[in-house]
């Protein structure tokens, strides 16, 4: 795809080409030659894209960074309080035991 460097963020693109939407709408697209799945420019150049101004583009990575990095936090912070978990119920049953 071809656009404008002036209007379009690479992150920004790199966000929609990720987003499940957009996936699902390049995965219809799919034409099988000879056991191989392809899409062609024609398809590609079908596909609609929201193309908010370039400033909005970069306040909606960022938010998205963030948001990603707020997952990230919690993803550790739920397996630390699993392996905490872990711990506390084997010392429970270790003192039961004993």
């Amino acid at each position: 795809m071809r656009f404008p460097i002036e209007t379009m963020s690479s992150s920004y693109l790199k966000l929609i080409g990720l987003s499940s939407l957009v996936r699902t709408s390049i995965s219809e697209l799919f034409v099988s030659t000879a056991g191989q799945k392809t899409v062609n420019q024609k398809h590609i150049s079908s596909l609609l894209l929201s193309l908010p101004p370039l400033e909005e583009q970069h306040r909606i990575v960022k938010k998205v960074d963030q948001l990603l990095s707020l997952c990230d936090t919690l993803k550790a912070n739920l397996n630390q309080a699993q392996t905490t978990q872990t711990q506390l119920a084997d010392a429970i049953v270790k003192q039961a035991v004993n």
